[in-house]
């Protein structure tokens, strides 16, 4: 919707013809009339003016979280092809990046190994990023969430919040998305099923 006015715009699919993926996972706006989105293994970019999309970035495996400020985006992908519960979201070896979608240069972001992702946030600063690591998913009498924040200069991490399974407590999962949303740089704003 732009000035009270409901805009359509439709994109095709083909542009995924062959791909293990044939469907968009994830999307984001980056500026007016441009989407960013995903199939979960590559990048694309949607232009409404010509409601065609072009290949940027490619060879992910599996993208789990997808999140646009400016001209990065900021992706948590798993390169792992044997596929545990989740796409591999709480499996080892989850990789954190961002690509710059005007260069395509890829940067990984070092965190420690043990850390899965769900709800990712990135302060407007890109300072801190924000997500819900989850331990003990497979056993739901110990399953625990907790709000994590992660200076992305430092690399120090801060547990803000957490919440357990057994207690019917959570911020949000693979299916309950949203559960935070960055106010500004110094704010953020986060729902707790309690």
């Amino acid at each position: 919707m732009e000035k009270g006015e409901l805009h359509e715009y439709r994109g095709s699919l083909s542009i995924l013809k062959g791909s293990r993926i044939n469907s968009l996972l994830h999307w984001d706006v980056a500026r007016p009339g441009i989407i960013y989105w995903t199939n979960g293994e590559n990048i694309y970019r949607f232009d409404c003016k010509t409601q065609t999309s072009r290949l940027i970035y490619s060879k992910f495996h599996f993208i789990l979280e997808f999140f646009l400020t400016d001209s990065l985006a900021y992706i948590v992908y798993n390169p792992s092809t044997h596929e545990d519960a989740g796409d591999n979201r709480y499996s080892k070896g989850s990789k954190f990046c961002y690509v710059n979608l005007i260069t395509g240069i890829k940067k990984e972001i070092q965190i420690p190994p043990k850390f899965n992702f769900t709800n990712l946030s990135i302060s407007p600063n890109q300072n801190w990023a924000s997500f819900i690591y989850t331990l003990d998913i497979d056993h739901d009498k110990t399953t625990k969430y907790d709000l994590v924040l992660y200076n992305l200069r430092t690399q120090e991490l801060r547990i803000i919040d957490s919440a357990k399974l057994s207690n019917h407590q959570w911020f949000g999962d693979q299916e309950k998305t949203n559960s935070s949303f960055r106010i500004n740089s110094d704010s953020i704003l986060y729902s707790k099923h309690t």
